[in-house]
């Protein structure tokens, strides 16, 4: 189904709420492991060429390793990684995890693609795909082009949303405390207590912090508050409930409904392993009321066999924010004359302060791209494609 984002969604980029979502059953017998395996075989038998976007991060790195066991246990074609290497982009650089991985996979075919200004957030390709989608979410959504093109008439497998499923359930730390996985620190006496806390109250304390979007109007930072509050409150404490919840997000549905539309322009197919309906099913009933324990402790349980120790264990992330926000953006950035937003629900010079600050915040990258939209196409686009 295909969805857009709110004008407020963009604006803030901060997407809320649920979509309506069948939730699969399965039997206690189906192990998480064995249903992933399961969703990646058909596309390695498939006819077209099966390939992995691949970063180097844990995400990526475990698609891609149990895709290559699965083809070499059932003797079908291995997967090709297809990575994006952010020239003049330091903090971008996984160069080491990627060859470590790929060295204990002992893979020979692997596709690099070097990239300087073409991902910028205002480079040729988002442009191009900016004319002809209007802004979608995430802001970035360009790269997936590059990586969908490589795949053409064969199949594009990701890691998607792998950050959501492993490491985001809100009380993972009190289950590794209650697991003896690691032992109690102070701010888990914070978390016990919004664990405890009535659903009613949650949703009060949340609406009481500040939003780092100086950008917003108050009116809109309200009606975001809101939103977020109610979905941050809804949460429910147990993990094998908890799962359902996540995968009914509408953050998630607007990814996937991006990523849909730049695979049929592509001629490509894209699967995404880690929303399988069976694999998150299995994923719910083996860990129980309680949940498999912190990030790490998921990808040890389920990828300690293929994946190398350091790799599993890794806790730091890069960013790819220097790979995108290059001399195009800067420049518009520099250059904007405060029009084409709609005021009632962005301040202008904030959102300039936003933009040339030394990092930028990602929250502020779709109004970038809707504010060069509606310059590009004058009277027309802006309000159609979502930002007013």
């Amino acid at each position: 189904m295909a969805v857009r984002a709110t004008p407020l969604e963009l604006a803030s980029g901060k997407p809320f709420g649920e979509m309506p979502s069948a939730w699969l059953e399965v039997g206690p017998d189906v192990s998480a492991r064995g249903a992933l395996e399961d969703a990646i075989r058909p596309w390695l038998a498939q006819p077209g060429p099966c390939c992995t976007g691949f970063s180097g991060g844990r995400d990526s790195s475990a698609i891609l390793a149990v895709a290559v066991h699965v083809a070499r246990r059932e003797g079908l074609p291995a997967p090709v990684p297809i990575t994006l290497r952010y020239r003049g982009a330091a903090d971008a650089d996984e160069s080491p995890w990627q060859e470590l991985v790929v060295r204990h996979l002992g893979l020979d075919d692997w596709v690099r693609i070097d990239v300087d200004d073409e991902l910028d957030y205002l480079g040729p390709l988002a442009t191009r795909l900016l004319r002809r989608h209007g802004v979608q979410w995430p802001p970035y959504f360009h790269y997936e082009h590059v990586l969908l093109e490589q795949a053409a008439r064969g199949v594009l497998l990701s890691g998607h949303d792998g950050d959501g499923v492993f490491g985001s359930f809100p009380w993972a730390s009190l289950t590794a405390v209650r697991r003896r996985q690691r032992r109690p620190q102070p701010a888990d006496l914070v978390t016990l207590a919004r664990f405890a806390a009535p659903t009613a109250f949650r949703r009060w304390e949340f609406r009481q912090r500040r939003l780092p979007l100086p950008w917003l109007r108050p009116e809109a930072r309200v009606a975001l508050q809101v939103g977020l509050a109610s979905e941050v409150a809804s949460q429910p404490r147990r993990w094998d409930r908890w799962v359902p919840w996540l995968a009914r997000r509408r953050s998630l549905a607007l990814g996937l409904s991006t990523i849909d539309r730049l695979a049929q322009d592509c001629g490509t197919r894209a699967a995404h392993p880690f929303l399988d309906p069976r694999f998150l099913a299995a994923l719910a009933n083996q860990g129980g009321r309680m949940g498999w324990g912190g990030r790490t402790d998921v990808m040890q349980a389920l990828f300690s066999d293929v994946l190398p120790t350091d790799v599993v264990r890794r806790t730091a992330k890069s960013s790819l924010g220097g790979g995108f926000w290059r001399e195009g953006s800067r420049a518009f950035a520099a250059g904007w004359d405060g029009r084409g937003l709609d005021e009632a629900m962005v301040d202008p010079r904030a959102l300039r302060a936003a933009w040339t600050a030394l990092r930028p915040k990602i929250g502020a990258i779709a109004l970038l791209q809707g504010a060069w939209l509606a310059g590009d196409s004058p009277g027309a686009g802006s309000t159609e494609r979502g930002i007013r």
